[in-house]
């Protein structure tokens, strides 16, 4: 069973108030609008109270943190122990005493149930992406189908909208999995890795862009080579692909973007949001250019 509850620990709060304002200029009630929740879980957050473990997770990644290094591990580890006893299960907590409880910088990610009838169940903690081995994955037909048909056609592009924590990137992963079984080249980006200052304009987000897809295909990424002239951005951007990265594969190439929605923080500035809303008009022209050419 996993808890219902976490609070964060005092180093964590220290790091959750650095990251506040970094992202949201220290201001609780617009990091409350960007998860779309009231204001008062997240005031609880920052006085290191317990909050319902789904918001803790998403609190955390809105500040760009990594939950298990802000949650407080000993109000983690009374919580565990609590829900275990309550289902009336022998308990194996060796993992929290051994290595949770005495470094939090490494986190956990598994607690282990032991029961004395059946082989030792490993249960997943709620973060992020599910694992292509992991049992608990949940396959919503016919959408993963309708994927992978889609996703060998050339030119494909599909567009994945859910709420948050209902399994999306674990559904892109799957995605370009599959596109690896027909040979395809897969790249995942994931657009929370990036600094702040890449969505500063167009022109730096796409060479970030550029440069991680060279990167994820282990190839070099030739940016100054290509990234010269008269010529704007986007049209840069395209030459990149079609004359450099593609060419250098010499195969298919499944592209996965996570988290897109991060580029929309910055509508603060009509410019800058305008520009990063001109991403997808580019990666459109593309795979629209991919079903006239061979790549």
């Amino acid at each position: 069973m996993i808890q219902r509850s976490l609070q964060a620990s005092v180093e964590g709060i220290k790091a959750a108030k650095i990251a506040l304002i970094d992202r949201f200029s220290n201001n609780q009630q617009r990091l409350a609008d960007a998860l779309e929740i009231s204001r008062q879980p997240v005031n609880k957050f920052f006085n290191g109270k317990p909050v319902d473990s789904s918001l803790f997770v998403q609190i955390c990644e809105k500040l760009g943190l990594k939950w298990q290094k802000v949650a407080d591990t000993d109000f983690l580890q009374s919580e565990v122990e609590e829900s275990l006893q309550n289902a009336n299960s022998t308990i194996l907590v060796q993992e929290i005493y051994d290595n949770v409880k005495p470094n939090t910088k490494q986190g956990f990610e598994i607690i282990r149930v032991l029961d004395m009838t059946q082989p030792i169940t490993e249960l997943e903690l709620p973060e992020g992406q599910v694992s292509l081995e992991s049992p608990f994955y949940v396959e919503r037909p016919p959408i993963e189908s309708d994927c992978y048909k889609e996703i060998v056609k050339p030119g494909a592009l599909i567009r994945v909208k859910a709420p948050r924590q209902m399994g999306k990137t674990s559904l892109m992963a799957r995605i370009l999995q599959h596109g690896t079984t027909q040979g395809y080249k897969e790249v995942p980006i994931y657009f929370e890795q990036a600094d702040r200052e890449v969505f500063a304009n167009l022109d730096q987000f796409l060479q970030w862009f550029c440069a991680s897809v060279a990167w994820e295909l282990n190839i070099p990424e030739r940016l100054v080579d290509y990234w010269k002239g008269v010529l704007g951005s986007k049209n840069k951007c395209t030459n990149y692909f079609q004359r450099y990265l593609l060419a250098e594969i010499n195969s298919p190439l499944v592209l996965g973007l996570d988290e897109v929605d991060l580029i929309f923080q910055y509508q603060r500035s009509p410019l800058i949001f305008l520009d990063c809303c001109d991403l997808g008009m580019s990666v459109r022209r593309m795979m629209q250019s991919g079903k006239n050419y061979d790549w």
